[in-house]
């Protein structure tokens, strides 16, 4: 209802010279309804409703959404700098927007400014904005009594060591520091003060006074069990809250302790108002009431804040103050930020660079009765997951994940109970508004609906973690795989289940473990009629394509397109095989491999549906040829050597002392060492090979081989080191072993160099087609490697150096940046995960699980705390089969057929010399690790 602006129905504009003073008032959860509407009526706020009483509530006021799980951090950023979600989509707990601040504003122009309460923006905002401060709290939740607070810090540094706890609830501490504040103040001049509460909050804890009897709680009338399909949002701590389905009596308990908070909230903004009535400068301040987002609590089988449904877009928004209209309600569509604006010009201060259509709009116009519109449309938005548009009457949601679309007749539904997308008397409501809500987004300057991603798969062979620079500097720089690091997510305990290449592969196409996918060894074939991951998307609607390394004998089934290598594939002039035959192609395997993803992004794909490509290269495995453009690198630099490059393994088992794969004695001189045999030696073993790799390779190649590693052969040769370590000569011996570990380490980086420089081709491509909004790109390896660590070379054991895999993950606008994670994770995940990216539903046969969540950034408490690995023993390297179980401090290896067992403290002994298996002081230890890989066994139906 709209009346003219008349001496009964507005507040005094006061003197015009007089400048006015502002408190604003922000609760941290609160739904609109508990204040507006007909639920309201089940919450006690007298305050608030006499607040709304004396000026204009704003019924349809909206946060404009949020890309962090924690809405609250990019929310008051916005209100703060009235700048839109565009500007906060990054870091909205440090923002980076250098623009000017409300406050700071207020502060620039000799207003007194004064903060307390939640601040979840910053150090460096907080004293931008406020010339003084009290009861500060830095962070998103605590608990409301004895939570940390800070002083103010004129120096902005508020070190830990001036933290301290205050007694009392969170409410009525900040609001006593606002109270000192109104008393204690310069008259002389005008202020701004902003009160932040915690409240309402979880941990819902209301005090004792102040608690509400649950069965006097009524539902919300939109409640529901649970949710009625995957929001893309379902695996969030706010949604862990309570047990799901919802049981009505748990999520009434919630309500009244949620109800109980805002009560009692409201008693201590009345506080707050008397303080300032007493302080007679009421007359000539303006109030602002408003909430950060509201929350979900119950309604539609939600209980937080990360949807776009009214009850958690929609904020109370209450204005009182000088030329405002009293008692009155505007239903005008409104961000609230459109606040800032709003109070810079009630108060006669210059306009903040407001220019983005998202970006705040002053309300005045509509606080003082001028116009009764304000905007046509409301645009918000949730991570990656979530779009919706807000009309005057419709409302049109869209979901990336699982392809749902929601429409809603606000005016006949308030509360989104009836969805009326697939009514045909909607189908052109449903159009007009989808095309105008995506092309919303496509112009927000900020990262767009993920309609079913696009998955960039890039599997090396044999790449340790600490040949990347991301997880180590110490060997190499590979600044293209970093990008994804620094642009995403680095998973510091990644592993493999199985540290062999083709029972790897098996895993990662199936989410099984070895023994139940029947691949074991390399000697198995992989049963082609299995379900796969591929299978699933391809059927989903997926584009699928698989080039390069494949080592599962049999024919790739579930790609539209694919040409693998036969085997372990050449590293030169590499034949591949593909549905029409086997072809050879010119060229160095990873650059061809990247050349045919390219033709295959460009021309080969269907461009109307997602696509997920798997880009498999060979390098770096056995035998570390690199590419004419990397083979002359590192010449001139010594590689560090290990600490255990010539560790005895007397702290290790007989396995470990039994393998052979030892640089000292198990490297080939040709094959491996690219050392030419002399006249009259006879070629054995792989040696016998070596000779027929240079026939793949073209004279400008072959040149280039000949030029790097001619000239070191014959140093060696001319050093008579061999003859001398033949002879017998220990410090010879020891120098050939460095010479050969100098040798292997160099080629093997130098295959990475490879690797490196084609990840950054193959990241500029995906740019240059402008797919990288849209896609995710993943880098691991089939397993890790030994890289001279206990003097070896090759896989298969369980130790760090073969177990651990890198895994970095891009996926822009979701994941972050520069982010680490230490959660326990497997190849067994990645299938489920790619399902689970593509809004599919997990097969209760994989046993991996989906790390979905794990990158949106949620704590995941309910992790796996173990993994199990088993490798079967094969006669290659002669290593023992054995099996066990890693925790992120222990290490428990059984070798069943040597009846041993070794265990490692990786806390104190990350390089794993000694097994402190079988002391006495351990045992209790021993059997609790035994006990969780007995456990893990029977979960993963190993068959003893």
């Amino acid at each position: 209802m709209f009346v003219a602006c008349t001496q009964e129905n507005t507040q005094s504009l006061g003197n015009e010279h007089d400048p006015i003073n502002v408190l604003v008032i922000v609760s941290d959860d609160q739904r609109a309804d508990s204040i507006f509407g007909t639920s309201s009526g089940q919450v006690d706020t007298p305050n608030l409703d006499d607040l709304a009483s004396q000026g204009m509530s704003l019924t349809r006021a909206y946060c404009m959404g949020s890309f962090s799980g924690a809405v609250c951090a990019p929310s008051r950023a916005m209100l703060i700098s009235g700048k839109g979600l565009h500007k906060f989509h990054q870091k909205p707990y440090q923002p980076e927007y250098s623009g000017t601040l409300m406050p700071q504003a207020f502060k620039e122009a000799g207003y007194e400014t004064f903060g307390t309460g939640k601040w979840h923006n910053g150090k460096e905002w907080f004293n931008r904005s406020f010339t003084q401060g009290d009861k500060i709290f830095f962070g998103g939740m605590g608990p409301h009594n004895g939570l940390k607070l800070r002083p103010y810090d004129p120096k902005g540094d508020y070190p830990e060591s001036e933290t301290f706890i205050e007694n009392g609830f969170s409410s009525e501490v900040f609001a006593d520091a606002t109270i000192d504040f109104l008393k204690q103040k310069n008259r002389k001049k005008p202020f701004f003060a902003w009160l932040s509460f915690t409240a309402p909050h979880d941990p819902r804890t209301p005090p004792p006074d102040w608690e509400v009897e649950a069965s006097t709680v009524e539902l919300p009338p939109n409640f529901l069990p649970e949710h009625p399909f995957d929001n893309g949002e379902l695996i969030i701590r706010d949604e862990s809250l309570a047990k799901v389905p919802r049981q009505k009596e748990e999520v009434r308990q919630h309500l009244a302790d949620y109800h109980g908070m805002i009560s009692h909230m409201d008693a201590q903004i009345g506080r707050v108002l008397e303080a300032l009535e007493e302080s007679e400068d009421a007359e000539n301040t303006l109030v602002v009431f408003v909430s950060d987002h509201g929350l979900a609590i119950g309604s539609h089988g939600l209980l937080g804040k990360q949807n776009l449904y009214e009850h958690s877009m929609r904020s109370p928004l209450i204005v009182k103050g000088p030329g405002v209209l009293k008692g009155k309600q505007s239903n005008s569509l409104a961000y609230i930020h459109d606040i800032v604006p709003t109070v810079m010009e009630m108060a006669g201060l210059n306009s903040l660079p407001l220019t983005n259509p998202r970006d705040g709009k002053s309300l005045v116009p509509i606080l003082r009765g001028k116009s009764k519109n304000h905007r046509t449309h409301i645009f918000t938005a949730y991570r990656r997951a979530q779009r919706a548009l807000t009309e005057d009457r419709f409302k049109l949601i869209e979901y990336g994940k699982s392809g749902e679309i929601q429409l809603f007749d606000l005016h006949d539904d308030a509360h989104e109970k009836y969805n009326l997308a697939n009514e045909a008397s909607f189908k052109e409501r449903k159009r007009t508004m989808l095309e105008k809500l995506r092309e919303v987004d496509r112009n927000a300057k900020m990262p767009d609906l993920m309609r079913r991603p696009n998955i960039v798969f890039i599997y090396s062979d044999d790449h340790a973690a600490s040949a990347v620079s991301s997880y180590s500097k110490t060997l190499i720089r590979t600044p293209n795989i970093d990008r994804l690091a620094d642009q995403g997510i680095r998973f510091t305990n990644a592993f493999c289940t199985n540290a062999l290449c083709g029972p790897a592969r098996a895993v990662v196409l199936t989410g099984q473990h070895s023994h139940i996918n029947g691949f074991r060894d390399n000697r198995n074939t992989f049963d082609p009629t299995r379900q796969t991951f591929p299978k699933l998307l391809q059927d989903s609607g997926y584009q699928t394509a698989v080039i390069g390394k494949w080592h599962l004998k049999s024919e790739p089934q579930g790609f539209d397109f694919w040409e693998v290598m036969p085997g372990q594939g050449h590293y030169y002039k590499p034949d591949f095989k593909t549905p029409e035959g086997t072809v050879s192609r010119a060229g160095y395997n990873t650059d061809i491999v990247v050349d045919r993803a390219f033709e295959w992004l460009e021309n080969g794909r269907d461009q109307r549906k997602p696509f997920m490509l798997m880009c498999q290269f060979k390098a770096p495995h056995r035998e570390w040829m690199p590419s004419p453009q990397e083979v002359g690198l590192l010449d001139e630099i010594q590689i560090p050597e290990p600490s255990t490059l010539f560790d005895n393994g007397l702290g290790l088992g007989t396995a470990a002392k039994e393998q052979k794969m030892t640089i000292s004695n198990h490297l080939w001189w040709e094959y491996d060492l690219k050392v030419p045999l002399e006249d009259g030696e006879e070629a054995t073993g792989p040696d016998r090979w070596a000779r027929g790799r240079e026939k793949r390779m073209t004279p400008e190649e072959l040149d280039a081989w000949h030029t790097a590693y001619q000239p070191r052969n014959q140093q060696l040769k001319e050093s008579g080191l061999r003859k001398r370590a033949e002879e017998g000569n220990l410090q010879a011996q020891k120098e050939l072993v460095q010479w050969k570990y100098q040798r292997y380490i160099k080629d093997y980086l130098r295959c990475i160099k490879g690797i490196d420089r084609n990840v950054g081709r193959l990241l500029d491509k995906i740019d240059e087609l402008e797919l990288s909004g849209n896609t995710i790109v993943i880098y691991s390896s089939d397993q890790g490697f030994f890289l001279g660590e206990h003097g070896w070379y090759d896989k298969r054991f369980m130790y760090e150096p073969s177990l651990q895999v890198p895994l970095l993950v891009r996926w822009p606008g979701v994941t972050g940046a520069g982010v680490n994670r230490n959660e326990l994770v497997q190849n067994l995940d990645f299938a489920p995960t790619f399902l689970d990216l593509a809004g599919l539903e997990i097969p209760e046969w994989m046993q991996g699980q989906s790390i979905v969540p794990i990158l949106k950034g949620h704590g995941m408490p309910s992790w796996r705390k173990s993994i199990y690995y088993e490798y079967f023993g094969e006669p290659t390297h002669n290593v023992a089969a054995h099996y066990g179980v890693r925790t992120k401090r222990w290490k428990l290896i059984h070798y069943p057929e040597l009846q041993e067992w070794e265990l490692f403290d990786l806390e104190n002994d990350p390089d794993e010399i000694n097994s402190i298996y079988g002391k006495p002081e351990l045992e209790d230890l021993e059997t609790e690790l035994k006990v969780e890989l007995n456990e893990l066994r029977k979960q993963y139906e190993v068959v003893d």
